[in-house]
């Protein structure tokens, strides 16, 4: 693979997972090596993508006909094709498909199965020909799966399925919806298409996992006790050691954790440091930039601990504000069920030098983030449904509100105040309410919000500056 192509490759995965800061640098690097034609603006799009938003069918032929790469895309995933066939622009449309782009070889194409292959592929010219050729959008393969459920890596694909009457509740063979693939693997992008889309917010079942992993862990312990000491092998002879277990958390090693479960060590064994294996299983789940297969095996080992007992509530820090942290809504459910403190706060460093924030996992959820915000904001409704102090207060006196203000999450802020309405006008350290955090940073649906909710816009800060002086001052009209 060129450094093109790997680059291109990179962006995609970007995009999917929804790193901003890593797309920047991609679109920087891409500039490089690609013709002036080709280059990506910051929004992620090129001169093609331009005009076909557009409609320009003149401009869209004569970059085409320059060798303008067609299967580029933008930040939200979408192909200059994709794009069209959403925004119901037919001349575009038509004028990109007879040019053959995003097409897959003809030698590839056989059966009504050829769509799902497509749809692994983004190959979307393909898809649409064989939609005309009566092939049905949701026609299954072996596994179960329809082209939506097997164009995972490719939102703009998604989008356009979506569209064109693709069943977003189809399950495959293993019970998964496109939606539960997605989440499983944490795909920012794609879960926020297909929940514009209508798609039902079905999470990976952490139940089924839980019961997987306690049949498991039950059976390789009758297994070992069945084993006679003296025709014991070397394999079966496992010597107990919480540190073994605790790196075997830490690493990914699903099997080395699954025999010292079975031999007896102690699944809430915590080190000097305050690490327990419940913690470091988590925390190695988070560090991301790993292959589905390894997120697998560490859903695995939690799944594994939890069935056998691990406290959430052991360790260092809370493992609930960890599994918040990495965006995982199943594991934040997982944590809950298993009765972690909702109420449990931490320390963290924030982006400021040597700043710090204490807060509990609503508290984080809710702490704004750009490209995680859509993703945050269902961990912390499932947060606030497990009845926390919605009273509690940071080291700068900012509370949930407050937060949900600042970020933008509406359905969070619209909860919060149906469960505590008295604290509409509430005010942090400085005198900030949740007016003012909502014009502070421009959100202004949440403005909308909370001024129909009855919120004071007279109220002053501790700098004497009402909600419209804040937003006046930072740029929002």
């Amino acid at each position: 693979m060129d450094r093109n192509n790997a680059n291109a490759l990179a962006y995609d995965l970007a995009v999917i997972y929804g790193h901003d800061d890593l797309i920047d640098l991609l679109i920087s690097q891409m500039n490089q090596v690609v013709p002036a034609l080709d280059r990506q603006a910051e929004d992620g799009t090129t001169a093609l993508m331009r005009a076909t938003m557009a409609a320009d069918v003149n401009q869209i032929k004569d970059l085409l006909a320059a060798g303008a790469d067609a299967s580029r895309r933008d930040r939200q995933g979408e192909s200059p094709l994709s794009y069209a066939v959403t925004h119901d622009l037919d001349a575009a449309v038509q004028v990109l498909r007879a040019a053959g782009v995003e097409r897959i070889p003809p030698d590839k194409v056989t059966g009504h199965e050829s769509i799902i292959h497509a749809g692994g592929q983004g190959a979307l010219g393909t898809i649409l020909d064989l939609l005309d050729s009566g092939t049905p959008i949701d026609v299954t393969d072996a596994g179960g799966d329809t082209a939506l459920t097997a164009a995972g890596a490719h939102p703009g694909v998604v989008k356009v399925l979506a569209k064109l009457g693709a069943d977003l509740s189809h399950r495959n063979n293993e019970g998964k919806t496109a939606y539960m693939i997605a989440a499983a693997s944490n795909r920012v992008r794609l879960m926020q298409v297909l929940e514009e889309s209508g798609s039902p917010i079905d999470e990976p079942e952490e139940m089924d996992g839980l019961t997987q992993a306690l049949a498991m862990f039950n059976a390789m312990k009758a297994k070992a006790s069945d084993i006679d000491a003296d025709e014991r092998d070397d394999e079966a002879d496992i010597e107990v050691s919480g540190d073994e277990l605790l790196m075997a958390c830490l690493s990914g090693d699903a099997l080395t954790v699954s025999r010292q479960i079975a031999a007896g060590t102690d699944v809430n064994f915590m080190n000097d440091e305050g690490s327990t294996p419940l913690l470091n299983s988590v925390a190695g789940l988070g560090r991301g930039g790993m292959s589905r297969r390894r997120e697998r095996d560490f859903e695995q080992i939690i799944y594994s601990l939890l069935a056998a007992g691990a406290d959430p509530n052991r360790g260092v820090m809370p493992t609930l504000i960890i599994a918040t942290m990495t965006g995982r809504l199943h594991l934040v459910n997982a944590m809950l069920r298993a009765n972690a403190d909702v109420d449990a706060a931490t320390e963290l460093p924030t982006d400021e030098a040597g700043g710090r924030i204490l807060a509990t996992a609503l508290l984080f959820a809710l702490f704004p983030n750009e490209h995680g915000s859509h993703l945050n904001e269902r961990v912390a409704l499932a947060l606030l449904d497990a009845g926390p102090d919605l009273s509690f207060k940071s080291n700068d006196g900012s509370m949930a509100i407050h937060y949900a203000a600042k970020s933008g999450m509406l359905r969070a802020l619209n909860k919060i105040l149906d469960l505590a309405p008295e604290m509409i006008d509430v005010q942090d350290s400085e005198g900030s309410t949740p007016l003012m955090e909502a014009a502070l940073n421009g959100k202004s649906e949440a403005l909308s919000l909370l001024l129909e909710r009855g919120a004071n816009r007279d109220l002053r800060n501790a700098n004497g500056r009402t909600a419209a002086q804040l937003a006046l001052e930072a740029g929002h009209r």
